[in-house]
């Protein structure tokens, strides 16, 4: 009996503040969105001529990262933009001791006339050209592998059209004298046309064309196709490459396939690049794997990726295990 008394008077006593709990709201002018991705690789590489895949079997932490991104509105016509994004890669005692490390990072201006205007940290438009149509980005077999202009830059100043019947221009202007990878300390810039929709959901095709002018003492130029049928998903893209006035050059492709069947997806993609920019030698590549999607947020994964380059070669096998959030 007195144990119930003793909760009855203990209830009657937090009643106000549980009330005064509920009533409590903290308000943040704009729009806010706390975002990011968990991913976990069990990978087992031959040789370890891949990038970023050490020989032998390992855990790896693939891109895995945290975000706030959000916006203030300004007029009914503009408002204020911002990324903040870090990679989190302190789920294996090799990156205990530098578990961040930067990603998008920007804040700018945008128009639903004018289109949007970013500055700081962000991917050039001629790596944000390539849309979704690598069906391993962030895996083994990613484009990053073989070809050259998959770039970040801090100090840039980005500016994005408003999409015209599904046309989107853009243009990446990258500051030589504050970006340390710039050579010589020359300005960058990269452009990029788009058409279509990146992931196949308002359109069923997605088209782009970019060209990269003096970033990291490279030119090039590039063309991204892909479609989805239905049954089945295509996608290729076609890259010339030029580098320090060419001292080199060359060209490359990627082709690729995706079949969805249940809640899974089978894919095959195969890429070729000789402009020796990556790996120093002309490279092939064959990546499959099968997709298994829980949800739209998780996914479970078996890939494979054979790499061949003139002189060595790897094959790396990875099951894992990605989730949005």
């Amino acid at each position: 009996m007195k144990t119930a008394q003793l909760l009855m008077t203990t209830f009657s006593l937090l009643s106000p503040l549980t009330g005064a709990a509920q009533s409590f709201e903290v308000k943040i002018p704009g729009e806010i969105d706390f975002y990011g991705k968990a991913e976990l690789a069990m990978t087992h590489a031959d040789s370890g001529v891949l990038k970023r895949v050490d020989k032998g079997t390992h855990l790896n932490s693939i891109f895995s990262r945290a975000g706030v991104k959000g916006s203030y509105p300004l007029s009914d016509d503009a408002q204020v933009v911002y990324t903040l994004e870090v990679e989190v890669s302190g789920f294996d005692d090799s990156s205990k001791d530098q578990p961040f490390s930067a990603r998008n990072t920007f804040m700018g201006l945008r128009s639903i006339t004018y289109g949007s205007l970013l500055l700081g940290r962000n991917d050039t438009r001629f790596k944000k050209s390539e849309g979704c149509v690598d069906l391993f980005k962030e895996r083994e077999g990613n484009l990053k592998q073989i070809f050259a202009g998959q770039e970040r830059f801090g100090d840039t100043a980005t500016y994005i059209s408003p999409a015209i019947k599904g046309l989107t221009l853009g243009a990446t202007w990258i500051l030589g004298d504050d970006a340390e990878s710039q050579i010589n300390e020359k300005d960058g810039y990269s452009f990029s046309a788009t058409y279509g929709d990146s992931k196949l959901k308002k359109h069923s095709f997605y088209l782009a064309a970019a060209v990269d002018q003096e970033v990291k003492g490279i030119d090039a130029w590039r063309l991204v196709g892909q479609v989805d049928l239905g049954l089945v998903q295509l996608g290729g893209l076609f890259q010339s490459t030029e580098k320090d006035s060419a001292s080199l050059t060359g060209e490359g492709f990627m082709v690729n396939v995706a079949m969805p069947f249940a809640n899974n997806i089978a894919k095959l993609q195969y890429s070729y690049d000789n402009a020796k920019m990556v790996h120093s030698e002309n490279a092939k590549m064959l990546s499959l794997g099968v997709d298994h999607n829980f949800s739209s947020s998780t996914t479970a994964y078996l890939a494979a990726t054979r790499l061949d380059l003139e002189t060595q070669d790897d094959t790396a096998v990875s099951l894992g295990l990605r989730h949005f959030f």
